[in-house]
């Protein structure tokens, strides 16, 4: 193969390969997710980019970090007992995002341990009178 042909060769396998490295370049972006409330750490929220796979988790202390591909991306924060939130990546690269309790949980102290649930209401046909007196 001449000089000229192996040039060309590279040559394209450039133009063609360009685009695709440019679409995978990805940067991370960190933050810490708390309690709206009482600005408490919540550990286990779930952090991930809409219409993607990415997907992370907070650690004990709040602070997660993700790969994301561009600003125009949306994260969708989530834990259960909190209202769901979403932000655009923009050009921020470090995030602080309080959520906010559902209006139907209720947090329960018991014996030094947490308990959250989401409150529903029963359908009537589930209640039964019991007859007490005897």
């Amino acid at each position: 193969m001449t000089r000229t042909h192996s040039f060309a060769l590279l040559l394209l396998l450039l133009v063609f390969t360009a685009p695709v490295m440019a679409q995978s370049k990805t940067y991370t972006i960190h933050g810490k997710v708390t309690s709206f409330e009482e600005s408490l750490a919540l550990e286990g929220a779930t952090i991930r980019v809409k219409g993607t796979s990415a997907i992370t988790g907070t650690q004990a202390d709040g602070t997660f970090s993700l790969d994301v591909a561009d600003a125009t991306q949306v994260l969708i924060i989530e834990l259960t007992g909190y209202e769901t939130q979403q932000v655009t990546v923009g050009e921020e690269r470090q995030f602080d995002i309080a959520l906010k309790v559902a209006a139907n949980t209720a947090f329960v102290d018991s014996s030094k341990h947490l308990l959250t649930g989401q409150l529903e209401q029963p359908a009537i046909d589930h209640l039964f009178a019991v007859n007490l007196s005897r």
